[in-house]
């Protein structure tokens, strides 16, 4: 069973108090001054709510978040640790190889 994703009914609050505070600066002519500046902070501070909102669902977050989801789903993959690490390659295996092995030769 899915769980309540609160993510998006928060994202739609945030954009619904940003256009109720914008209606209430257009349409409200008789808002005192400090009324009126405390409405301007809060609608600076939604619309930072209001585009990361839209970066979340329109962006790469939404798709990170799903690939999370289906790699959390996917079945485990056995890792075989058996095999040895990689072998550092040395100046002699460089010099075994010839040139043109891990270095650049002058022209």
């Amino acid at each position: 069973m899915k769980r309540f994703d609160f993510k998006s009914v928060l994202g739609l609050l945030a954009i619904f108090g940003f256009f109720a505070v914008v209606f209430i600066l257009i349409f409200s002519p008789g808002v005192q001054p400090t009324v009126e500046k405390i409405l301007l902070i809060l609608l600076g501070a939604l619309v930072t709510l209001v585009k990361d909102v839209y970066g979340y669902y329109f962006g790469s977050s939404e798709g990170s978040a799903k690939k999370t989801e289906l790699l959390s789903a996917a079945p485990a993959v056995a890792i075989d640790t058996s095999a040895a690490a990689p072998q550092a390659v040395t100046d002699d295996v460089v010099a075994a190889k010839g040139p043109g092995f891990g270095i650049q030769e002058p022209l």
